[in-house]
């Protein structure tokens, strides 16, 4: 299993011109079908606008989709470590969540 990332380009016709992109956060499993490769989705994790993936508010609220959503898979906790660093590599997590207690990575303080 690996995250993939899909890219979903935005464009605003009645101002005619290019809005930032969204991207989405899913998890696939490669399997072969006849042969041939195939991706598998098994879960949704979550998305954010490509130009936000730096601004708290927005990483807080893809991490606290992204742990929703994995919560809800039945994963060993490796795989969900090496999914977690894969997300990661694209939406750190927020300053208030990376500080926040080792046993709940990703729930934010309040």
């Amino acid at each position: 299993m690996f995250v993939r990332w899909k890219k979903r380009k935005r464009f605003d016709k009645r101002l005619n011109r290019q809005l930032p992109d969204y991207l989405y956060a899913v998890l696939v499993e490669s399997i072969r079908i006849d042969g041939k490769p195939r991706q598998k989705t098994i879960k949704y994790l979550g998305s954010i606008f490509s130009n936000l993936v730096n601004a708290p508010f927005r990483m807080s609220r893809f991490w606290v989709e992204a742990e929703k959503n994995l919560s809800e898979l039945d994963l060993s906790p490796a795989d969900r470590e090496k999914i977690t660093n894969d997300i990661k590599k694209v939406v750190p997590l927020p300053p208030e969540i990376g500080s926040a207690d080792k046993t709940s990575p990703m729930v934010p303080k309040t």
